[in-house]
């Protein structure tokens, strides 16, 4: 490392116009050390940067994972703990965080302020090439073993992340496919990290792998936006580059391991926590190694189309073979093409299989690949896959540098053209002529890398009941082991280094040392918007917004179902998964699935919106939205499709219909590991709010459960099949009826074509009755809603654990909304941080108030501890209630809530608030001037009105989804209900 200075050595390679994009292109070279820029040169404020490193372990101890982690933990600049953290409430960022790939490790963020743009640079810099990385931190961060009440216990925030991860059962598989696949690369191991390996990272070694892949000869910068690159090139050299010399290293990934004959492999891996059905709980995978991603990028795109014209959607060859014959439930993640690595993969896999049926699988893959190399695909296929890229190339994106860059990812690390991802209209240009010329591009793809790939493994997996209790006892077991091995030398030591970390923790810090904006950086004005053109078609009142859309139109029809009859809602979660994959009086629902693939953007989406009125928890609207978009060239044929969408649906394909709830609620339960969070914030709500309780997920949940039982059943499936159709077609009646709704259009170009739509909004609905006379009185009944406190822990086969605790909280208008959302900034950057994070080793924590459901959240996500995190939530409350706080945090709480109220949302979704809340222009200013205004005393007041004294007189709700190990008597002393999420 050199600290002498040097002359600017920024070299200019490249520079190229991409007019498709709006994007110019500069490619830097750095001389001496070999680092290398990319501008993308836009028009656009919305800024992005990201420092990349290729990062290429060669054990599953998490050594990138964790350094990630530890490098964001203080700088020979900022020599603050936890910057990156601090930083979130000194800065308007629209987004800050570190990504660890299997093969790279990347520092992005993005932001619309030019000051905070340098202050958030320096920041990244400093972390990147000069971090602390001190002991303490890699304790708190990696790993450490600790006495908890006696007894001895590994701790550690990445540690515990990956301690929930490791029992997600895709999650095990796609590591199980890249550790045979990509045997004799980096992508064998966990990158993350193994819970059973983390522990054996040394300090020594992660100060190394610093030192070895974190140099300026290994990175790159990416940079997006409106911006002076001199000044940030400039920018790089002062605050990094120039310290060091270049370091001659490979760091480049290996070819895998080459087989001449098929590999296969039966595994075990953790069952899921829920089975609708017993007998098909298996998982399949044939993974076909392909030629390096780097090599010819319209071979990538080709294969890109090829894996959606065989998997995505209900007309392709490999669902119609593998999944409406039942073979198995649903694809596996990660199936399809995969350019991620520096050999891309192709990956068949299934989940929900039964064992038994492994030949058969293998049998209707070979077959339907070896009858569409013969005979080619359907070119309403094809035409609907490439449709659907040229969608994706001009829908407007909120945070489109991000995305792009981080497209770019794999062309850098493995020395591809970085900018492919801005060729993709060339390459589409490309396979049409390759196709009108007759060339049979697909059927040599799949003839020369599929059915004649040798070098291919077929992985079974056969589930496990026990994998998370196996895993609880091997880690207690090297616990007691390494105690009975501790001296007492050694016993004091730990309990010191405890000490020790402690006493870090809760030292006070010199957030001074960190650049910031300020609260007069904020702007006191909202961005206006409004309606541009209003108008009645039939009755139905319609709005319409211009905004730059690209050439697409979006479409929201949006439904009034507050007297949906009470017999109804609970299949009208149902209804919104389904509608969208089902036929109508004139197309089956595969052939339908392709139209709107090809002149839509993926059809119909369906959902509803639960939300307390303005200024009031007592009441709430409920609404339902259906959502169509297009280019608008097919403006006639859009219009088509959702006319068809909305007056011939049918609910009459019922072994269809068995199918799609099937894997609907298997892709659930599969998730609940995952998802424990959000289901123990929708229970702890519905206690509290009739708006939380509108649609509580955990009781839809249950109930599609019942319903996908039933239908295994061969005794009570068709009644049930009827009954569910016939309530499907009843919810379509009911909101089919003009009195309920309103539409809204998005274009670019309403000048030309507002008169086109009027029209085609009318005779879209022209078969809608304005009011369906079966429903008048049926649906004026609601049932009452009594708040009740409640006291629910939820076992799961897991390590870690979900914690909730909710209160009442306030409406949207109210004096007090204000003073709340900034109380909750404070709270999570400053005492939940220490507390839950810190101290607790939870992955992340904090206290969320939800206006649409009028309930206020504390939480603790992937937390190591369960019922001892109430302690720390109670401990948090005091500290603020107890004035423990000033101004400058005050200000941090505002810039953070900020950076969340001002994140760019893209064209389409502009004006969003207005329609379905009726937010205008003067209820968002009215709330913006409140929350800037927010001041110590509003602070107080609202602590102890909402959290302080709630929680001393016990009146909130505690709902726990967490680890099946607990001691049962626990729960009971403090008054707990122990249940399953899922009755087996």
């Amino acid at each position: 490392m050199l600290r002498g200075r040097r002359s600017f050595s920024w070299k200019l390679l490249q520079s190229k116009e991409h007019p498709d994009f709006k994007i110019v292109s500069n490619i830097y070279t750095h001389d001496p050390l070999g680092s290398k820029v990319i501008h993308l040169k836009t028009t656009d404020n919305h800024k992005a940067f990201a420092s990349l490193f290729r990062t290429t372990p060669d054990n599953s101890k998490g050594t990138p994972h964790c350094l990630e982690h530890i490098a964001l933990c203080g700088s020979e600049k900022f020599p603050v703990r936890d910057p990156f953290f601090k930083m979130i409430s000194r800065s308007l960022n629209s987004y800050m965080n570190a990504w660890t790939g299997p093969d790279f490790t990347m520092y992005p963020f993005s932001t619309q302020n030019d000051k905070d743009f340098s202050n958030l640079l320096s920041i990244y810099l400093d972390a990147s090439f000069f971090p602390l990385i001190t002991y303490p931190n890699f304790r708190q961060e990696a790993w450490r073993t600790e006495f908890e009440e006696g007894k001895l216990e590994y701790k550690g925030v990445v540690f515990n992340e990956m301690k929930a991860t490791i029992t997600d059962s895709n999650d095990f598989f796609i590591h199980l496919i890249n550790k045979y696949l990509l045997e004799g690369t980096t992508y064998q191991y966990n990158s993350g990290g193994d819970p059973k390996e983390i522990p054996l990272l040394s300090y020594e070694e992660l100060k190394e792998f610093h030192r070895k892949f974190y140099h300026p000869s290994n990175a790159t910068f990416m940079f997006y936006g409106d911006m002076d690159i001199q000044k940030y090139l400039q920018e790089l050299e002062e605050n990094a580059l120039n310290k060091f010399q270049k370091l001659e290293m490979d760091t480049s990934v290996g070819l895998a391991v080459k087989r001449s004959e098929p590999l296969y492999i039966n595994a075990k891996f953790p069952a899921d926590e829920v089975s609708v059905d017993p007998d098909k709980q298996g998982k399949f995978a044939i993974s076909y190694l392909c030629p390096e991603m780097s090599k010819d990028p319209y071979f990538n795109f080709c294969m890109s189309v090829l894996s959606s014209s065989l998997i995505d959607g209900q007309n392709t060859p490999l669902y119609k073979a593998l999944l409406e014959t039942q073979l198995g439930k649903s694809f596996l993640s990660g199936t399809g093409f995969d350019a991620s690595s520096k050999e891309s993969t192709f990956t068949i896999g299934l989940n929900g299989i039964k064992e038994s049926d492994k030949e058969a699988i293998e049998k209707a893959i070979f077959q339907t690949l070896e009858n569409c190399a013969e005979n080619g695909i359907d070119r309403n296929l094809i035409d609907s896959s490439i449709h659907q890229i040229e969608i994706r190339v001009k829908q407007v994106k909120s945070n489109f540098g991000l995305m792009l860059m981080s497209s770019m990812v794999p062309f850098v690390l493995h020395n591809g053209d970085p900018l492919t991802p801005l060729y993709i209209n060339e390459y589409v240009n490309r396979l049409r002529q390759d196709l009108a010329e007759g060339k049979p591009v697909f059927q040599n793809l799949i003839t020369e890398h599929l059915l004649k790939n040798k070098n291919r493994v077929t992985i079974l997996g056969v589930p496990d009941t026990k994998y998370a209790e196996k895993l609880i006892e091997e880690e207690n077991n090297r616990l007691k082991s390494l105690e009975e091995k501790l001296t007492e030398e050694e016993k004091k030591n730990l309990e010191e280094e405890a000490k020790a970390l402690l006493e870090d923790q809760e030292k006070p810090q010199n957030v001074d040392l960190l650049p910031t904006l300020m609260v007069s950086d904020i702007d006191p004005k909202i961005d206006l918007i409004d309606y541009t053109f209003q108008t009645k078609v039939n009755e139905i009142p319609a709005k319409f917004i211009e905004q730059p859309t690209n050439g697409i139109s979006y479409i929201r029809l949006k439904i009034d179902i507050s007297n949906l009859p009470e017999r109804l809602k609970p299949f009208l979660p149902l209804y919104n998964r389904l509608v969208n994959q089902v036929g109508t009086k004139k197309h089956s629902h595969g052939d339908f699935d392709n139209l709107k693939d090809m002149y839509t953007v993926s059809g119909v989406s369906c959902s509803s919106i639960v939300a307390c009125e303005n200024d009031s928890l007592d009441s709430h609207t409920e609404q339902l939205s259906y959502k169509i978009a297009f280019l608008d060239r097919n403006i006639d044929k859009g219009f088509e499709i959702f006319s068809e969408f909305l007056n011939d649906i049918i609910f009459s394909e019922h072994d269809h219909i068995s199918r799609l709830i099937q894997r609907s609620v298997k892709s659930r339960t599969d998730e609940l590991n995952n998802e424990g969070m959000s289901y123990a914030t929708s229970v702890s709500s519905a206690s509290l709010s009739p708006a939380g309780n509108a649609y509580e997920g955990l009781k839809i949940l249950q109930h599609d459960c019942l319903i996908a039982n039933s239908l295994l059943s061969q005794e009570t499936s068709e009644h049930t099949l009827s009954d569910i159709a016939s309530k499907l077609h009843e919810i379509h009646q009911f909101l089919m009826q003009r009195k309920n709704m309103e539409v809204l259009v998005h274009t670019s170009e309403l000048n030309s074509l507002k008169e086109i739509f009027i029209q085609k909004i009318g005779e879209l609905s022209s078969g809608f009755e304005l009011e369906n006379r079966k429903f008048l009185y049926e649906g004026s009944y609601k049932l009452p809603f009594s708040p009740a406190l409640i006291r629910e822990y939820y076992t799961l086969p897991m390590q870690v654990n979900y914690v909730i605790e909710a209160v009442k909280g306030t409406s949207l208008l109210s004096a007090d909304h204000g003073p709340l959302s900034i109380l909750c900034e404070l709270l999570s950057m400053n005492m939940f941080l220490r507390e839950i994070r810190e101290k607790g080793g939870a992955y992340g924590g904090g206290i969320k108030s939800n206006t649409n459901t009028g309930v206020l959240t504390l939480y603790s996500y992937r937390d190591p501890n369960n019922l001892k995190t109430f302690q720390a939530f109670e401990k948090c409350i005091n500290e603020v209630s107890r004035a423990e706080f000033d101004q400058r945090q005050i200000d941090e709480a505002k810039l953070s809530a900020f950076s969340k109220i001002d994140k760019p949302i893209p064209a389409f979704d502009k004006g969003l608030g207005l329609f379905f809340h009726g937010l205008t222009n003067e209820l968002r200013q009215s709330i913006r001037t409140q929350v800037l205004e927010v001041n110590k005393s509003d602070l107080l007041r609202v602590a102890e009105q909402y959290l302080l004294k709630p929680l001393q007189n016990k009146q909130s709700s505690r709902v726990v989804f967490g680890s099946d190990s607990i001691d049962k008597n626990l729960l009971a002393e403090e008054n707990f209900v122990v249940k399953r999420p899922i009755n087996k």
